[in-house]
Protein backbone atom coordinates (compact mmCIF):
# COMPACT_ATOMS: atom_id res chain seq x y z
CA UNK A 1 0.00 0.00 0.00
CA UNK A 2 1.68 3.24 -1.24
CA UNK A 3 -0.60 6.26 0.85
CA UNK A 4 -0.57 9.93 -1.01
CA UNK A 5 1.38 8.24 -4.33
CA UNK A 6 2.66 10.82 -6.45
CA UNK A 7 3.75 11.29 -9.99
CA UNK A 8 5.65 14.47 -11.19
CA UNK A 9 7.19 14.98 -14.31
CA UNK A 10 9.05 18.13 -14.46
CA UNK A 11 10.00 18.78 -18.27
CA UNK A 12 12.73 21.13 -19.48
CA UNK A 13 11.72 24.79 -20.41
CA UNK A 14 10.58 24.50 -23.94
CA UNK A 15 8.37 21.02 -23.50
CA UNK A 16 4.72 21.54 -22.23
CA UNK A 17 2.36 18.73 -21.26
CA UNK A 18 -0.52 18.69 -24.05
CA UNK A 19 -2.59 15.82 -22.09
CA UNK A 20 -2.52 12.44 -20.38
CA UNK A 21 -3.57 9.67 -23.02
CA UNK A 22 -4.05 6.58 -20.55
CA UNK A 23 -3.16 4.94 -17.05
CA UNK A 24 -2.66 1.44 -17.30
CA UNK A 25 -1.89 -0.54 -13.69
CA UNK A 26 -2.74 -4.18 -14.01
CA UNK A 27 -3.36 -5.54 -10.07
CA UNK A 28 -2.56 -2.14 -8.79
CA UNK A 29 -6.14 -0.42 -7.30
CA UNK A 30 -6.32 2.95 -6.37
CA UNK A 31 -8.99 4.76 -3.80
CA UNK A 32 -9.06 8.44 -6.43
CA UNK A 33 -13.18 8.05 -7.21
CA UNK A 34 -13.24 7.18 -10.97
CA UNK A 35 -10.33 5.54 -10.50
CA UNK A 36 -7.07 5.68 -13.03
CA UNK A 37 -9.13 7.70 -15.66
CA UNK A 38 -9.78 10.33 -13.34
CA UNK A 39 -6.05 10.48 -12.17
CA UNK A 40 -5.26 10.51 -15.76
CA UNK A 41 -8.04 13.34 -16.66
CA UNK A 42 -7.17 15.23 -13.54
CA UNK A 43 -3.78 15.64 -13.84
CA UNK A 44 -2.54 19.36 -12.76
CA UNK A 45 0.11 21.48 -14.45
CA UNK A 46 2.37 23.88 -13.58
CA UNK A 47 5.26 26.38 -14.93
CA UNK A 48 7.94 24.78 -12.62
CA UNK A 49 8.31 27.58 -10.85
CA UNK A 50 9.77 29.80 -14.07
CA UNK A 51 6.97 32.15 -14.28
CA UNK A 52 7.22 32.40 -18.10
CA UNK A 53 5.35 31.67 -21.33
CA UNK A 54 8.28 29.59 -22.14
CA UNK A 55 7.56 27.65 -18.31
CA UNK A 56 4.14 27.09 -19.94
CA UNK A 57 2.91 23.42 -18.30
CA UNK A 58 6.67 22.34 -17.67
CA UNK A 59 5.57 20.11 -14.62
CA UNK A 60 3.01 17.89 -14.80
CA UNK A 61 1.63 16.09 -11.45
CA UNK A 62 -0.41 12.94 -11.00
CA UNK A 63 -2.00 12.31 -7.75
CA UNK A 64 -2.62 8.68 -7.73
CA UNK A 65 -4.40 8.81 -3.93
CA UNK A 66 -3.46 5.59 -1.98
CA UNK A 67 -2.56 3.18 -4.03
CA UNK A 68 -3.08 -0.44 -3.31
CA UNK A 69 -1.15 -3.84 -5.16
CA UNK A 70 -3.57 -6.88 -4.77
CA UNK A 71 -1.90 -9.33 -6.79
CA UNK A 72 1.11 -11.10 -5.11
CA UNK A 73 4.25 -10.08 -6.78
CA UNK A 74 5.22 -6.94 -8.42
CA UNK A 75 3.01 -4.67 -10.54
CA UNK A 76 3.64 -2.25 -13.44
CA UNK A 77 2.09 1.11 -13.35
CA UNK A 78 2.26 2.63 -16.80
CA UNK A 79 1.41 6.76 -17.44
CA UNK A 80 1.28 7.70 -21.20
CA UNK A 81 1.10 11.19 -21.79
CA UNK A 82 1.61 13.45 -24.93
CA UNK A 83 4.39 16.95 -24.73
CA UNK A 84 4.92 19.88 -27.44
CA UNK A 85 8.00 21.21 -28.23
CA UNK A 86 7.39 25.00 -27.70
CA UNK A 87 8.31 26.98 -30.66
CA UNK A 88 10.76 29.56 -28.63
CA UNK A 89 14.06 30.60 -29.67
CA UNK A 90 16.47 28.28 -27.98
CA UNK A 91 14.78 25.37 -29.34
CA UNK A 92 16.72 24.75 -32.38
CA UNK A 93 17.86 21.69 -34.03
CA UNK A 94 20.08 19.95 -32.24
CA UNK A 95 18.92 21.35 -28.49
CA UNK A 96 18.66 18.27 -25.77
CA UNK A 97 15.93 18.55 -23.64
CA UNK A 98 15.62 16.68 -20.24
CA UNK A 99 12.60 15.33 -18.68
CA UNK A 100 12.49 14.43 -15.20
CA UNK A 101 10.07 11.76 -13.20
CA UNK A 102 9.95 11.79 -9.50
CA UNK A 103 7.53 9.15 -7.74
CA UNK A 104 6.87 9.60 -4.14
CA UNK A 105 4.38 8.52 -1.32
CA UNK A 106 3.83 9.03 2.07
CA UNK A 107 6.98 6.39 3.41
CA UNK A 108 9.63 7.64 0.76
CA UNK A 109 10.68 8.18 -3.02
CA UNK A 110 12.19 6.80 -5.79
CA UNK A 111 14.92 8.12 -7.51
CA UNK A 112 13.82 10.72 -10.53
CA UNK A 113 14.18 9.01 -13.90
CA UNK A 114 15.62 10.58 -16.61
CA UNK A 115 14.78 11.26 -20.50
CA UNK A 116 15.87 13.48 -23.17
CA UNK A 117 14.36 14.22 -26.48
CA UNK A 118 16.11 15.94 -29.34
CA UNK A 119 14.61 19.05 -30.65
CA UNK A 120 14.50 18.82 -34.88
CA UNK A 121 13.19 21.95 -37.00
CA UNK A 122 12.60 21.79 -40.89
CA UNK A 123 15.35 22.90 -42.92
CA UNK A 124 13.42 24.95 -46.04
CA UNK A 125 14.67 26.04 -49.20
CA UNK A 126 13.12 28.81 -51.56
CA UNK A 127 14.10 29.64 -55.35
CA UNK A 128 11.75 32.13 -57.43
CA UNK A 129 11.93 32.00 -61.53
CA UNK A 130 10.24 34.02 -63.92
CA UNK A 131 8.74 33.33 -66.81
CA UNK A 132 10.40 36.47 -68.91
CA UNK A 133 13.57 37.86 -68.88
CA UNK A 134 12.16 41.38 -69.72
CA UNK A 135 9.03 42.86 -69.73
CA UNK A 136 7.55 46.17 -71.44
CA UNK A 137 4.92 48.55 -69.50
CA UNK A 138 1.41 46.83 -68.91
CA UNK A 139 2.56 43.41 -69.90
CA UNK A 140 2.42 40.49 -67.27
CA UNK A 141 5.15 38.30 -65.99
CA UNK A 142 5.12 34.89 -64.12
CA UNK A 143 6.25 34.47 -60.82
CA UNK A 144 6.84 31.12 -59.74
CA UNK A 145 8.13 30.52 -56.04
CA UNK A 146 9.32 26.77 -54.51
CA UNK A 147 9.26 26.45 -51.45
CA UNK A 148 10.73 22.60 -50.44
CA UNK A 149 12.60 20.87 -47.80
CA UNK A 150 16.64 20.76 -48.07
CA UNK A 151 18.39 17.14 -47.72
CA UNK A 152 19.29 17.70 -44.53
CA UNK A 153 15.60 18.60 -43.33
CA UNK A 154 14.10 16.05 -41.68
CA UNK A 155 11.21 17.25 -39.82
CA UNK A 156 7.69 18.35 -40.95
CA UNK A 157 6.93 22.14 -41.21
CA UNK A 158 3.95 24.24 -40.03
CA UNK A 159 2.86 27.43 -39.93
CA UNK A 160 5.05 28.42 -42.78
CA UNK A 161 4.68 32.22 -43.55
CA UNK A 162 6.18 33.32 -46.92
CA UNK A 163 6.13 36.82 -47.93
CA UNK A 164 7.29 38.37 -51.30
CA UNK A 165 7.65 42.06 -51.88
CA UNK A 166 7.15 43.23 -55.23
CA UNK A 167 9.76 45.73 -56.88
CA UNK A 168 8.58 49.56 -57.52
CA UNK A 169 6.66 49.46 -60.67
CA UNK A 170 5.53 45.69 -60.39
CA UNK A 171 1.80 44.87 -58.91
CA UNK A 172 0.14 42.16 -58.05
CA UNK A 173 -2.64 40.87 -60.43
CA UNK A 174 -5.98 40.13 -58.02
CA UNK A 175 -6.73 36.68 -57.56
CA UNK A 176 -3.86 35.17 -59.51
CA UNK A 177 -2.45 33.37 -56.69
CA UNK A 178 -2.12 29.48 -57.41
CA UNK A 179 -0.54 27.83 -54.98
CA UNK A 180 -0.10 24.23 -55.50
CA UNK A 181 1.02 21.62 -53.11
Amino acid sequence: IYTNATLVDTMERGLAFVACDSITAPGLTTDVAGSFASVCSNAVTSDAGGGTPADVDRRVTYDFGTLTNAAPGDATLTVTYRAIVLDIAPNVTGNVLNNSAAWSWSGGSVVPAQSTVTVTEPNLTISKTSNVNFIANGSEATFTLTISHTQSSNADAYDVVVTDALPTGLSYVPNSLDCTV
